[in-house]
């Protein structure tokens, strides 16, 4: 499909490569050279003033249809050349028709018809060339002839030939145009050159031009003047030049078309997706977005305001929210559209390499939305409102609209949940996930949107609250030992206290140092409840467990767009703590490119969010903490010298517990009794066999581990006294120093499962089998051993 056009009368033509159509509405009459056009191939449709349309072939001449014959005119009457490339009408009425001959290169001149005779005009009488890419008939009525050599203009009378004499960029023209203030612009391979009616002046990389070669021009309602060249977009406002590439936004270097819509948005199309500009930055959509195809080609806004965009994979149609897709699935000739058209009724026209499809936006049929399931700790259905425990897991919404003139895979749906999100994304599944929602209510909300944008008339909803989990809060409170206060009466524990009391009075970093297990996180919360920040939050952020590249967005946050993922905008742990402490634990594992952010932080008390350009001011308390050495990190350029010195400032080491085992019988009871009290089991003392068991134990894991080897003791003993075969200890025997074998989580599951087994002769079910000891179901625990390989061993 070359060329559709809609006649005064409200007739449809379509220049194929096969001859041209004529649609009244209710059918096609189609016109060949068996009918007297000039040739099948047409290239151009064009109406005068007197309604007669010319139609401009390839290799043929040109036909005039006069509503009931056609009239061809070739070489033999006169026609400069058989390929007629486009058609013009002057002032006086003159047709004007720049031909080449047949399919070669080499033009012929242009024709200018009388109504009665042709007069073919060449080099001879002043044109530039014979050889023609483009025509323009500006305000005074005067042509503008582009060729291989120069521009000419027309006035009436005369040839005047423009060329790199005059000024002109280079003598082959690719386009042109005149802007509103009746300069004309000049398009060329070795630049862009302005016309004001006197001089030209010429535009090149040199001036800001993105690339010297031109493929067209454009004015937008403003009057800045956009050119697109082969490597990027350019901006001129008059006095400079702007340019835009993919570094800035733009989906492609390569632009194909460009339009403005009607609130005054730019929109460009290019081979690698459509990008709109609002004047400050591009917003660019592709596949991923919903376009149909990243391979764009013509642009168009309709009646509606919805904006089409033609692709080699169908068209696609946005209206500001939403991309829906028409490709020949949905009833499209062909999916490589080449052209798009609004005839006078509303119906959209697309040109394809297959033919030309016509579409006509039905009544709107608004489609029901339904809302299926809601999939949490369970999966709930046919609800309008519920809570669900806080697990930590993923809750997931099921739902479906309902069309009969939309596929159900071509269904569109918008969403949000709000309390959690304000602005809607779009799915084209039928389920959408939330990990670890915290506690709070939200709503979601949901519509569909059928293959012609229409929306569901109410959205349908849902109103989920996540509540805290009461099995969750007993099993952490019974596991933590979080009281907020130290166990022990040792030299070495007073000793932290009291560091720690002297520095909660003051708002320096203070370090934490010790090894994994000694209380380091109990230490910082001790800080803050001793701090005049006691009443805000204390947010804990384990820099260790962030992926690399999400260390800074999870710190500082982000703003919307900041990168793929950045949907909306977040807020970082430096804010959420604001009027508390920020708790950076295992803060060793932060990357180096994030500990530059850090240190401007705990110098200047400001950040930025990532993204952004506003800068904000930390209101927060800073602790951190490390069992790592940060002196060996610095000088093995690990971790920034002048950060070391800034969070150095008073470090408390935190005594591992072999250093103060005075303080053993006083947290194994402590664990012991929270534990039972968790169980709702009798166990009241420990045995002196016990004691001396874990007096003499070296405890690499310090009080985190003493806390799980109690715990389990607890869970497998028998009576009311907890004794010493009721301990398993990690790594070997007591007295002995630890092993220094490291095990995968993997393995030492494998091992601690093994050893219930052992203890319950392998008894799997039952109240005192090994499953009910673990707290698991019975097929739950036979899966885990096949997973980790547990086999009873032989008899």
């Amino acid at each position: 499909m070359t060329s559709i056009l809609q006649d005064r009368e409200g007739v449809l033509w379509f220049g194929t490569g096969g001859g041209v159509s004529q649609y009244d509405g209710q059918k096609f009459i189609t016109f060949t050279v068996k009918d007297g056009l000039a040739g099948n191939d047409v290239r151009t449709i064009f109406q005068d003033r007197e309604g007669h349309l010319w139609f401009g072939t390839v290799g043929g001449g040109v036909s005039r249809y006069s509503g009931q014959t056609l009239t061809t005119f070739t070489t033999k009457d006169g026609l400069a050349g058989d390929l007629v490339s486009s058609t013009v009408q002057d002032q006086e009425g003159y047709l004007w028709f720049s031909t080449s001959s047949g399919y070669s290169s080499h033009g012929k001149g242009v024709s200018r018809y009388d109504g009665q005779e042709f007069v073919t005009l060449t080099t001879e009488d002043g044109l530039a060339s014979n050889s023609m890419s483009s025509v323009l008939k500006d305000r005074d009525g005067h042509l503008w002839f582009g060729t291989s050599k120069g521009v000419s203009r027309y006035d009436g009378k005369t040839f005047t030939t423009f060329t790199t004499q005059e000024g002109l960029a280079d003598n082959y023209v690719n386009s042109i145009i005149q802007d509103r203030e009746g300069d004309i612009w000049v398009g060329t391979p070795g630049g862009v050159s302005r016309y004001d009616g006197k001089t030209f002046t010429t535009f090149t990389t040199q001036d800001g031009l993105a690339n010297h070669r031109i493929r067209s021009i454009f004015q937008d309602r403003e009057g800045r003047i956009w050119i697109s060249t082969f490597s990027g977009l350019n901006l001129y406002d008059g006095r400079t030049f702007m340019t835009f590439t993919t570094q800035d936004g733009l989906a492609g270097n390569f632009v194909e078309s460009i339009i403005q819509d009607r609130e005054g948005f730019l929109w460009f199309s290019t081979v690698n997706g459509v990008s709109r500009y609002d004047g400050r930055t591009f917003i660019t959509f592709t596949t991923q977005d919903g376009l149909v195809n990243n391979q764009g080609s013509s642009l168009l806004q309709d009646r509606e305001g919805c904006l089409w965009f033609s692709t080699g994979g169908g068209v696609s149609r946005y209206d500001g929210q939403t991309f829906q897709t028409l490709t020949r699935q949905d009833g499209l000739v062909g999916n490589w559209v080449e052209s798009i058209f609004q005839d006078r009724e509303g119906n959209i026209w697309f040109g394809t390499t297959n033919g030309v499809t016509r579409f006509r936006p039905p009544a709107p049929s608004p489609p029901p939305i339904f809302i299926d399931a809601v999939i949490a700790d369970r999966r709930y259905e046919g609800v309008s409102e519920l809570s669900i425990p806080s697990t930590g897991g993923v809750t997931i919404l099921e739902f479906h609209g309902m069309s009969f003139k939309t596929r159900p895979d071509a269904m569109v749906y918008r969403y949000r949940l709000r309390g959690y999100e304000e602005e809607w994304k779009t799915t084209r599944e039928r389920r959408v996930e939330y990990h670890d929602l915290p506690i709070g209510d939200y709503v979601f909300e949901v519509v569909a949107v059928d293959r012609d944008l229409v929306y569901s008339e109410q959205p349908a909803t849902v109103k989920v609250t996540v509540v805290p989990d009461p099995r969750i809060e007993a099993l952490t409170e019974a596991l933590s030992g979080a009281s907020g206060e130290f166990v022990g009466t040792s030299e070495a524990l007073r000793k932290v206290q009291t560091q720690l009391s002297w520095v909660a009075q003051t708002d320096v970093v203070a370090l934490i140092l010790g090894e994994t297990g000694t209380g380091k996180g109990l230490a910082a919360r001790a800080v803050h409840a001793m701090s005049e920040e006691r009443d805000g939050p204390f947010i804990q952020v384990n820099c260790g467990a962030i992926p690399e590249g999400l260390v800074e967005s999870e710190l500082f946050g982000h703003e919307k767009g900041a990168f793929t993922c950045a949907t909306s905008r977040k807020l970082g742990k430096v804010e959420v703590a604001e009027g508390g402490t920020l708790f950076l634990d295992e803060i060793g594992d932060m990357p180096i490119e994030a500990q530059t952010r850090l240190l401007r932080l705990l110098e200047e008390r400001t950040f930025e969010r990532v993204g952004g350009t506003e800068t904000l001011k930390a209101e927060a308390r800073v602790i951190a903490a490390t069992n790592r050495g940060l002196a060996q990190m610095v000088s093995e350029g690990k971790f920034r010298e002048d950060l070391y010195f800034r969070v150095t400032t008073f470090p408390v080491r935190m005594p591992p517990l072999r250093e103060r085992r005075e303080d053993i019988p006083l947290l194994a009871a402590y664990f012991m009794e929270r534990m039972a009290s968790h169980l709702n089991k009798e166990v009241s003392h420990l045995t002196s066999d016990a004691l001396a068991l874990l007096r003499t134990y070296d405890w690499p894991g310090n009080i985190r581990e003493l806390e799980h080897a109690v715990q389990r003791a607890v869970i497998v003993c028998r009576g009311p006294a907890l004794r010493a075969e009721d301990i398993t200890l990690e790594f070997g025997k007591a007295g002995s120093a630890p092993a220094e074998e490291v095990v995968t989580l993997e393995e030492h599951e494998r091992r601690y499962i093994q050893s219930v087994l052992d203890r319950t002769g392998w008894a799997i079910r039952g109240p005192d089998g090994a499953a009910a000891i673990l707290g698991l179901h019975e097929a739950t625990l036979r899966s885990r051993m096949k997973k980790l390989g547990i086999l009873r061993p032989q008899a």
